[in-house]
């Protein structure tokens, strides 16, 4: 039987019902300062940030048109304030009005949405993923999402499928998590005591380094509101253009990555589309590729022609094959069970 490694990027969690990177914008806007308008605070700051936007992308009409690039829209209110801080000699970027305050706003509303969106998956695609966890399971396959999304662990939990994000045990289905994990959070043991006395048994801690503590929650369709503590950070990796990797259960996750990766004799892409400022992943594929040239790579996108073309431009001669759909009806073909 080949060894199956499955790449999973936005276009597996879109039929779901979770948001490709190009709808992000309006939905963290929509979610963060709806939300705040119904509990009736903060509601000064929403004028403010429309003004900043509008100095920044003077070319859409917000909030009726928004900006598709939400890694760019990150990165460049980032950008904003730390070039204000320098000018005016001062750090705003705490204050309610400041664009760093609505940078943390809208990535903390894409969080929360994303949790709701896992409780809310519908029945008959909720069916559909269950049946491909179980297969997954049952052919010894592993994963690797780049999705901060939990699906695959809610479907693997509700099923009472192991899974693990390393790979240690043979019984459990590998899953890496390089962009980071909505049911994760990194932090000290200040972080693991305020937890346990606000939250309760809710977290699993799954590494102990010296101090430092990773905890997984134990429901994943609830992990990012039951594990959200002051003391502690959510582990992800920030949606920008300078993606920054130096937490350790992020790097933990990228060595599981390229294990998983590196043995692969067939690594099946679903919906990733190999942006081109994603340097990292675009550097697994190859690296590995050097360890396992005589690999086959999958394509499974509605534009797959589209990104053989860009895999091929990056991965030199790889053999890659693509199927022109959404999984779930790659999923529904007979051939993906032999082999």
């Amino acid at each position: 039987m080949k060894k199956r490694c499955f790449v999973l990027g936005a276009g597996f969690s879109k039929p779901l019902g979770f948001p490709l990177t190009s709808g992000l914008t309006e939905l963290a806007w929509e979610w963060a300062y709806g939300k705040i308008a119904r509990r009736d605070v903060g509601a000064p700051n929403k004028n403010v940030h429309l003004q900043t936007l509008g100095i920044l992308y003077p070319y859409c009409n917000m909030p009726n048109e928004w900006p598709d690039d939400f890694e760019a829209l990150i990165t460049v209110l980032d950008e904003f304030q730390q070039y204000k801080n320098v000018v005016e000699n001062t750090d705003s970027s705490g204050r309610g009005d400041s664009a760093g305050h609505l940078k943390s706003q809208m990535i903390e509303a894409i969080q929360e949405k994303f949790d709701f969106l896992v409780r809310n998956i519908p029945e008959d695609k909720s069916m559909l993923l269950h049946s491909f966890i179980t297969w997954i399971r049952d052919s010894s396959a592993n994963v690797i999402s780049f999705n901060w999304d939990t699906a695959i662990e809610y479907s693997c939990e509700c099923q009472q499928i192991r899974y693990a994000y390393d790979d240690k045990d043979e019984n459990s289905i590998s899953l890496a998590k390089p962009h980071g994990s909505l049911n994760v959070i990194e932090g000290d043991q200040n972080c693991r005591e305020s937890l346990e006395s606000t939250k309760g048994s809710v977290f699993d801690a799954i590494e102990e380094p010296a101090g430092h503590y990773v905890m997984k929650a134990k429901d994943a369709s609830t992990g990012y509101s039951n594990l959200t503590v002051p003391t502690g950070v959510s582990s992800i990796v920030e949606p920008s253009t300078r993606k920054a990797y130096d937490r350790p259960w992020i790097q933990s996750q990228w060595n599981l990555a390229y294990r998983l990766m590196r043995k692969a004799d067939e690594i099946v892409v679903i919906g990733f589309s190999l942006p081109e400022i994603d340097y990292r992943p675009r550097v697994l594929l190859q690296v590995t590729g050097m360890a396992n040239p005589r690999r086959r790579i999958k394509i499974v996108a509605p534009d797959a022609d589209e990104l053989r073309e860009k895999y091929e431009k990056w991965l030199g001669h790889a053999e890659i094959d693509i199927f022109k759909g959404c999984w779930t009806e790659w999923f529904d073909q007979e051939d993906i069970f032999i082999g």
